[in-house]
């Protein structure tokens, strides 16, 4: 056979630093390569809690008996939750992409003017009262309250159906005032009740007669008043 040749220090030196660089490359791609798999990991961790906070806020909307709308900045509305369907009697295909004056009724403007200026603003939109008159629902009055959402450019209004409570409020006023007018009827014919009986008392007096009407409450009254 044939004998080697021996290696320099130099050749030595330079397979070593070879090795030791073929080494590093490997564990550096080794590296690497376990840092994209903690990353894809955790992405998918953070997907996967998203996806169940997600799930868990839409929950809790599904329970709230108000109408929720989310609308993007030209006030198209982007989602709505199932209480909105059922007061509307509705469907997705008929609400989603549409703009919310095409749901209630804004001719002058306001409530699309109030809306595009929350985008602006870190104020939010309360008790905004607007009747709504449809075949569906017939006469309904809405009290709308909106905020601007912190995450995406998108507006989250609460619809609150306050027919009744105003219906309430209203009977409740009207029955008050007519408490107060009877009141002023029925003490104004106590007091003319009372100045008729003080004239027959006066009648009689004057004819030596008992008078036939006790008033001293009345004096008594008078009394207490002075």
């Amino acid at each position: 056979g044939y004998l080697r040749k021996p290696l320099s220090l130099e050749e030595v030196i330079t397979v070593v630093d070879n090795g030791i660089a073929m080494l590093s490359l490997r564990r550096g791609l080794s590296i690497r390569e376990r840092e994209l798999e903690i990353e894809n990991a955790l992405r998918i961790q953070y997907a996967e809690k998203i996806e169940r906070e997600k799930m868990f806020s839409e929950d809790i909307i599904a329970t709230i008996p108000d109408s929720l709308l989310v609308l993007d900045k030209a006030l198209r509305i982007k989602r709505v939750n199932q209480s909105f369907y059922e007061k509307f009697h509705t469907v997705p295909e008929k609400v989603i992409g549409c703009k919310i004056s095409d749901i209630l009724p804004d001719k002058d403007g306001r409530l699309s003017t109030k809306l595009t200026q929350l985008f602006a603003t870190k104020e939010g939109l309360d008790n905004f009262l607007i009747p709504c008159q449809s075949e569906n629902l017939g006469r309904r009055i809405f009290n709308l309250r909106a905020r601007r959402m912190s995450i995406a450019e998108e507006e989250l209004v609460v619809m609150e159906d306050v027919t009744e409570r105003m219906r309430m409020e209203e009977a409740e006023r009207k029955c008050v005032a007519e408490l107060k007018q009877f009141n002023r009827l029925a003490v104004g014919r106590e007091l003319r009740m009372i100045e008729l009986k003080k004239e027959v008392n006066k009648a009689y007096k004057r004819l030596g007669e008992k008078q036939p009407y006790n008033l001293s409450f009345v004096d008594n009254k008078n009394k207490k008043a002075l």
